[in-house]
């Protein structure tokens, strides 16, 4: 058939996008501190519990084994392999040497996200003049993230030396739709090292807004089942209180960390770019624009957010701070995070009571507000823990 057909959607896989990229233990800490990890907090809890600020409080100072590297529990957030994608570089050699500046937006990973073999060859449509939105992302960790080896204490002592990390990724679906394209990609992270064994797994969607439907040709993999249907929700979540909520104020310099770890798209800094970027969300019940002018947080920070508010309820309840692995993590981003708000972390636990055993796995569901407005700016949310200890009843 023609290209030009796009009434049958295509069938032929595309290859996989090869990347390398490297961390050192300065951009774990660099991650963790982006993600707001040691700031101040406000936290609030629909927990009974009469010292449940005093909890809080506590967790809050346990985040410092994610920013201090003599911690005797450091170690890196689960959702930090997600922020490797942005200082990938191609794979065009067996040895890549560790690069720590900065380059131009978009990284290589976000070059191609809409290949020309999905747009009609009679079309002149060219995807690098629309804007793309982050709308889903979910990261299954099938081992623990590797961390550098640190070199001794001596004054002259050499630099940890970097991690290595391979990822391939592909596209799995292509999807026209009157307000643009959707585009998910499905990026095995593995060791750079041989043997290659596979870390983890994410799964992202994009809107490439304003794409004309007519111009692409729609793709779905065989293999990809429901993969993207990251975090579906169940109707426990909606209808029962939360089991815990913490409060975070989105600093002004937050995004200006955060962007040091790879994302440097310039609506994460100009005011006047992000109002235009985010037009179509920056509107009032009336459908008139409203003026907005703060920086766009990146969503990946807005989910760093998050997962810190799950991880110090997994403290406060389950295992005090220790016997626990994340395994899963997902959500859907539905209203972008400016620079100021204030967003509260919604988390539910629909095992609260029961006991945590030596391998039990359980998912926590989790959705972010922005507290002004009230309205869900990240839904769907999901965490899956796995208990490596046997602790307590949850909540004794």
């Amino acid at each position: 058939r023609s290209r030009a057909d796009t009434s049958q959607p295509m069938h032929a896989p595309p290859p996989p996008v090869v990347s390398f990229a490297q961390y050192t233990t300065r951009d774990v800490i660099l991650y963790a501190v982006g993600v707001g990890c040691c700031a101040d907090i406000d936290a609030e809890h629909a927990d009974a519990d009469a010292d449940a600020g005093t909890a809080a409080a506590d967790a809050a100072a346990d985040e410092t084994q994610y920013v201090y590297e003599s911690h005797i529990d450091f170690g890196p957030l689960p959702s930090f392999p997600l922020s490797l994608s942005f200082t990938a570089v191609p794979a065009v050699a067996s040895f890549v040497p560790y690069v720590a500046g900065i380059r131009p937006f978009p990284p290589h990973t976000m070059k191609h996200i809409l290949p020309s073999k999905f747009i009609a060859a009679d079309s002149d449509f060219d995807p690098s003049s629309c804007p793309i939105l982050h709308i889903a992302q979910s990261l299954s960790l099938h081992k623990p993230i590797p961390m550098p080896e640190l070199q001794d204490g001596n004054i002259g002592g050499d630099f940890d030396q970097p991690i290595g990390v391979k990822l391939m990724t592909t596209i799995v679906s292509v999807m026209p739709k009157e307000i643009g394209v959707f585009v998910t990609t499905e990026t095995k992270y593995w060791t750079a090292t041989e043997p290659a064994t596979l870390l983890f797994t994410g799964v992202s969607t994009a809107l490439v807004g304003g794409a004309p439907k007519e111009a692409i040709l729609p793709y779905r993999s065989a293999t990809m089942k429901s993969k993207v249907d990251a975090g579906a929700v169940s109707p426990k979540q909606q209808d029962a209180a939360p089991s815990y909520e913490m409060s975070f104020r989105i600093k002004s310099n937050q995004a200006l960390l955060y962007r040091l770890s790879g994302d440097y798209n310039a609506i994460h800094v100009d005011s006047d770019l992000a109002a235009m970027a985010m037009g179509n969300h920056n509107r009032n019940g009336k459908g008139e624009a409203k003026t907005m002018s703060r920086p766009v947080l990146h969503g990946l920070c807005s989910l760093g957010f998050a997962v810190r508010g799950v991880l110090k309820f997994v403290r406060q309840r389950e295992a005090k701070g220790d016997g626990f692995e994340v395994s899963y993590l997902s959500c859907r981003f539905v209203r972008p995070v400016y620079v100021g708000d204030q967003i509260k972390v919604l988390i539910w636990d629909d095992d609260a009571n029961s006991t945590m055993r030596k391998g039990k796995q359980k998912v926590l569901r989790f959705e972010v507000l922005e507290c002004t407005s009230g309205k869900t700016v990240i839904k769907n949310g999901q965490v899956g823990i796995t208990t490596t200890l046997q602790v307590g009843t949850a909540g004794a």
